[in-house]
């Protein structure tokens, strides 16, 4: 039952973050990810798969905007707020 719960949360979850017309990663304290959204694959390219499990920091090789993904991730962990 609880299992059923969690499962049924996420999916809530996953097609909430999918309607947003922001690029979303979801990531734990630990830098973890847990979850992308469609947006943020359609900019940053790869399949959820790739990304789920993954760590932010193994990501810092890979730049967008002149940016390494490890600076973003440091930023929004450090401030809360979200970076471009």
């Amino acid at each position: 039952m609880r299992q059923q719960q969690a499962a049924v949360k996420s999916h809530f979850f996953n097609g909430f973050i999918d309607h947003l017309e922001s690029d979303v990663l979801v990531a734990d304290a630990g830098g973890v990810i847990q979850a992308v959204n469609t947006r943020f694959l359609e900019s940053w390219g790869g399949t959820r798969e790739q990304y789920y499990g993954a760590s932010c920091f193994q990501l810092n090789d890979q730049e967008k905007h002149g940016e390494n993904r490890r600076t973003l991730f440091e930023q929004a962990v450090m401030t809360g707020n979200k970076v471009h």
